[in-house]
């Protein structure tokens, strides 16, 4: 009311000085225009306030990440589609029929042919249960709940509009039920039709024009309960995998316990090492075009027959790759139905594992009869080559990479897939006006040279300095603590511990994805300690001059080069307990002039020596690698008192044994004297000003 009064005498104001032209009216105008500015200020801070301290009383905190992603990311259209379909003048039932003709074109003759046992009648009676092996028992009640727990609480529906959220809500008795049915498909070799359609939604990728058919990618709706009997299935197929080791330890993509970290690790560690033995290295990043539309189903169904699954397990995979039928959905509207005869539909629970199967005969493909070695790793459908070699042979490293290019050009083709060159980038660890050779080349089309390329989220360098990664975690850090700045309004929006939980989940959850794993200078670290500790000054609210160790402490954080060595330990640690991890922390341990090299040695010293790798490792060494998991994984966080003049920290309040704090926490300043009761411990850094 107080705003529109103003507003009001504003009005009047100005009709008055605009009829008699005084200064002195003009003056009357000016302070009753800034008196109701200040005050339409006023209000929107206090709205603004409010909305922040409601968006906190959620519990999921959805809300709260999902207006952080709308103030870091640009401004984007929510419905490009539409808004594509308005600006042609098409239809939405035109623009789905243009994508159902995208998404499922008509297959080639040998992809369509899937060569699978001979399925049984619809009337055939279930098999008798007693004398069924692992291929083929009936789900159980257990695989039945662990399933539905796997199961993500939001997820979208299918056709038929069911959601596990409805799944997870049924009692014991109708999971009894559920469970019959869902065995009676099994035993039958019968999938329901509505299991077998799918609703696909063009989703657009990042950083392609969304004018272009080819810049969206298909994503399949299909019903709950068929996902459901996927994940009791995936269980399955999962154990056989295991057992006859069915998967490459060079693939890292859709495993359990092993993750980006790998494959990053992986190439960075050789080419460090390489570097700093005064060789050269090359590194090539090839992309796979439209793996999941258009691997072919035979290879699959033959690798996964090879690896034991057979029976009813093999029958189901085979049911659930034929006969499916997909309608795109556009602004509402539904495109007629296509039959799909090749590839596996992206949004599918057994999608990511049977691509793994399919991808698993292309590492077979790399040759080894070269003069130098190259090295592979794969994640999903990116696949890294790289090989390292002396100065004085670089063209014949050249050309063993170019073999090796050819060969798995060659391997995929076998199975349906093929390498796109203009998405493949190659990068030479060496200066390119001092080598002189011809680029790469994929089918008479050339992949130039570059000086720096992306490899699963981390900018590699020529120089492998990583400055432009660091930069990039640096600039993130400073976007989120604006948009944090934002959300507790001074004060008065959301709480310090809301701030501090959206700054570590955004802003650091960037900066130790990777960088952990590379070799960054010093001055790179010291421009994001810098940043980082003036984040933690916004969101508690401190001054800008706040001591540093005052702040940290108030903040129960740790620096940030610890964090990265706890990362780091933490990757070597899991490696350790991965099945197939042990040839990996061998390459590791065999470049010990890089960061993660140097980070295991020191790891081998906490646990008294290296310790057996894969799973045949004795029940001694499981236990070492336990209580290594309790010092790795479970580090608690610092406990922290107030003395009399300013704010340090004290000792942690858990023990670490005495051999290994002294390796674990290495101070990057030297160690100052310091007393239990209340100085800092020797691992953190004296007080001073940023």
């Amino acid at each position: 009311m107080k705003l529109l009064n103003l507003r009001e005498k504003r009005d009047r104001a100005a009709r008055r000085a605009r009829r008699t032209d005084r200064a002195a009216d003009w003056t009357v105008y000016n302070r009753l225009d800034a008196a109701a500015g200040r005050h339409a200020n006023k209000l929107y801070r206090r709205q603004w306030a409010s909305l922040c301290q409601r968006m906190e009383e959620d519990v999921s905190s959805r809300r709260l990440f999902d207006t952080l992603r709308r103030i870091t990311e640009p401004q984007a259209n929510r419905q490009p589609l539409a808004a594509l379909a308005i600006s042609s003048g098409l239809s939405f039932v035109e623009y789905a029929e243009r994508f159902a003709d995208r998404f499922a074109p008509p297959s080639p003759a040998n992809a369509a042919n899937i060569a699978a046992p001979e399925r049984p009648r619809s009337d055939a009676s279930p098999l008798p249960v007693a004398s069924e092996g692992p291929c083929d028992a009936p789900f159980t009640a257990a695989e039945l709940n662990n399933a539905l727990q796997r199961c993500r609480r939001r997820s979208a529906p299918g056709p038929d509009g069911v959601t596990y959220q409805m799944l997870r809500n049924l009692d014991a008795q109708q999971r009894q039920i559920l469970l019959q049915q869902t065995n009676l498909v099994w035993e039958r070799y019968e999938l329901l039709e509505d299991w077998r359609t799918a609703v696909v939604c063009p989703i657009r990728k990042a950083g392609r024009p969304p004018t272009e058919l080819s810049g969206y990618r298909p994503v399949a709706l299909t019903s709950a309960e068929g996902k459901l009997m996927e994940h009791m299935a995936l269980q399955r197929l999962n154990e056989r995998a295991a057992e006859a080791d069915l998967f490459d330890e060079r693939q890292t993509g859709f495993r359990g316990m092993r993750c980006t970290a790998d494959s990053i690790s992986d190439v960075v560690t050789a080419l460090e090492h390489a570097r700093a033995a005064g060789q050269f290295a090359l590194l090539l990043l090839l992309d796979v075009s439209s793996a999941f539309d258009n691997v072919h189903r035979a290879p699959i169904l033959a690798v996964l027959e090879g690896a034991g699954v057979s029976g009813r397990l093999l029958r189901y995979v085979h049911g659930f790759l034929s006969g499916r039928t997909m309608r795109v959905r556009v602004g509402g509207k539904l495109s007629k139905p296509r039959p799909v005869d090749m590839g596996v539909l992206q949004g599918s629970v057994l999608s990511p594992f049977l691509l793994n199967v399919a991808m698993s005969v292309v590492p077979a493909s790399l040759p080894t009869s070269g003069r130098h070695h190259v090295y592979m790793s794969i994640y999903a459908d990116d696949i890294a080559l790289w090989c390292p070699g002396p100065p004085g042979e670089a063209f014949r490293v050249r050309g063993c990479l170019q073999g090796a290019l050819t060969a798995i050009d060659a391997g995929l083709r076998d199975i349906g897939l093929s390498l796109s060159a203009d998405k493949s980038v190659a990068m030479a660890c060496v200066s390119l006006s001092r080598a002189h050779f011809a680029p790469l080349s994929l089918d008479g089309t050339p992949i130039p040279w570059r000086k720096s390329v992306r490899y699963l989220g981390l900018e590699i360098d020529w120089r492998l300095s990583f400055r432009p990664a660091a930069t990039k975690a640096c600039l993130q850090m400073k976007r989120i603590t604006a948009a944090v700045h934002k959300l507790t309004a001074r004060g008065q929006g959301i709480s310090q511990q809301a701030a501090l939980r959206l700054y570590i989940a955004a802003a650091l959850g960037a900066v130790l994805y990777a960088l952990p794993l590379v070799t960054v200078r010093k001055p790179c670290w010291k421009k994001l300690e810098l940043q980082h500790r003036k984040s933690l000054r916004v969101c508690l609210g401190l001054p800008e001059n706040s001591q540093c160790a005052a702040t940290l402490a108030e903040a129960g954080a740790w620096p940030l080069e610890l964090q990265a060595a706890r990362r780091a330990l933490n990757h070597l640690d899991r490696l350790h307990h991965a099945p197939d991890g042990g040839s990996l922390l061998q390459r590791m341990r065999s470049h010990p002039r890089s960061r993660m090299g140097a980070a295991l040695l020191e790891y081998e010293q906490l646990t008294q020596g290296p310790p057996p790798y894969g799973s045949s490792a004795s029940s001694a060494s499981r236990g070492k690698r336990e209580h290594t998991t309790l010092l790795c994984s479970s580090w608690p966080e610092p406990s922290y008192t107030r003395s009399s003049r300013t704010i340090s920290s004290c000792t942690p309040t858990a023990q670490w044994p005495a051999t290994a704090a002294p390796l674990l926490w290495r101070p990057p300043s030297p160690p100052c004297d310091c007393t239990a009761s209340n100085t800092q411990p020797s691992w953190a850094p004296p007080p001073r000003r940023s």
